[in-house]
């Protein structure tokens, strides 16, 4: 780079543009050089279906009963996927009116900051997966499951839907898209062409033995998918815990306890993982600290450097017990250009000098491959206006991971009356 490239001279105009680049393309997910991987391997791991995306238990309930009434109404004739949404922004609506949400605590309500309350990711989106990996949405045909699009096209369709099985002889109705439905509260419907009713997330006894029957069934998912139950299913099996779920970590004494061996051996190793991501992402952080101030001119601060310092001093010794191989062995192979920046981080660790500059090229290489242009680390004009915007607005505390815990223990809450 030209040494006369300043950090005064990156335009406004060019920082707008950046910040609109990366709320586009990175949709706030935090993933500096590919520790999104081991968030994933390890969720999926433990907690089939769930998702970051998820508030709160009931919506496995909503969503299904809303697309059977698209299916056993058939009135109108606005497409499935108008009424859907119509019925989406009044469920969010009724919540709003049953709960404490506001626009200031959310209390789990999807869409209640959206425009017109309409969710731009609603819950039917949020939660086919859970509804399929919970055997709440039935298969087409065994190992085949419908999607969204796909249902609603089916509803749409002339002459009533037909199984998919369907041969030259039988021809069976497949109204019916979820297994064996929980009623419907009395108040689902309106009565008397009334104004909209109140709903919650109470989930009463029918709806919790339901939910509580689908989970327990849900079998350890991930890249090394078995049929020993998920650590998601143990959880759900417990009954009547006296402690909320939100006040535990993931792994816990507690949750360690409730975990099969081999879920107990993985909870170690998804540990030492998650001390490492949280040393990595200070790394991360210090190492656009340093370019910023060798390559960029910009004044030195260091406050992302004693971020790095304090993330080491506090999970260091838990990171040196990662072992890669055993993390690949549990979620799948790790990108070669991610594995060997976490190489590289473990050999710094043990070293004796901890000049963060010795991680620029793995780190680099790293979210070179990954995101191309939108990298922050090369010596490049572009990365450097990627830099000013980061540091302004992204330059927050480092942390590890929790493998979605934070939404995992609310629902678990939820399916066992815990405090909301």
């Amino acid at each position: 780079m030209d040494s006369s490239l300043g950090w005064s001279q990156i335009a406004r105009s060019d920082v707008a543009k950046a910040t609109e680049l990366l709320k586009g393309s990175e949709r706030g997910v935090r993933d500096e050089i590919g520790f999104l991987t081991l968030h994933q391997g390890f969720s999926d791991r433990f907690f089939p279906g769930t998702s970051v995306l998820q508030t709160r238990l009931r919506y496995a309930l909503f969503v299904p009963w809303q697309i059977q009434d698209l299916a056993d109404q058939r009135v109108g004739s606005a497409p499935a996927s108008v009424r859907l949404q119509k019925a989406e922004r009044e469920l969010v609506l009724r919540l709003k009116l049953g709960t404490s949400a506001n626009e200031d605590d959310d209390g789990g309500v999807i869409g209640i900051r959206s425009e017109n309350f309409q969710p731009a990711q609603p819950p039917a989106y949020v939660y086919w997966t859970a509804l399929r990996l919970w055997g709440i949405l039935d298969p087409v045909v065994e190992g085949v499951w419908p999607g969204r699009a796909e249902i609603l096209a089916r509803i749409d369709g002339a002459g009533g839907l037909r199984d998919e099985r369907d041969d030259e002889t039988t021809h069976v109705r497949n109204d019916a898209f979820f297994f064996a439905l929980p009623e419907r509260p009395r108040h689902w419907y309106r009565e008397g062409g009334a104004g909209l009713t109140p709903l919650n997330f109470q989930l009463p006894f029918n709806e919790r033995k339901y939910l509580r029957d689908r989970l327990v069934s849900v079998r350890r998912g991930g890249a090394m998918r078995s049929d020993a139950d998920s650590l998601l299913a143990r959880l759900a099996a417990v009954k009547s815990p006296k402690f909320s779920w939100k006040d535990l970590d993931f792994d816990s004494d507690a949750v360690k306890q409730i975990a099969d061996a081999e879920d107990r051996d993985a909870l170690a190793v998804a540990h030492a993982a998650s001390s490492l991501t949280r040393i990595g992402r200070s790394v991360y952080g210090a190492l656009i600290e340093y370019i910023a101030q060798k390559c960029d001119k910009r004044k030195a601060e260091n406050q992302l450097h004693k971020r790095l310092a304090e993330a080491v001093s506090k999970e260091k010794a838990i990171a040196l017990t990662c072992r890669l191989d055993e993390v690949a062995a549990l979620i799948g192979p790790l990108d070669p250009k991610f594995s060997a920046a976490l190489a590289e981080t473990l050999i710094w660790l043990k070293g004796n000098t901890k000049d963060v500059a010795d991680l620029w090229p793995a780190y680099k290489a790293s979210e070179e491959a990954r995101k191309d242009s939108r990298a922050r680390l090369p010596n490049t004009p572009r990365a450097a206006v990627l830099r000013a915007v980061w540091l302004a607005e992204n330059a927050r505390e480092s942390d590890g991971l929790n493998y979605r815990w934070h939404r995992v223990s609310q629902l678990l809450d939820d399916l066992h009356g815990g405090k909301s």
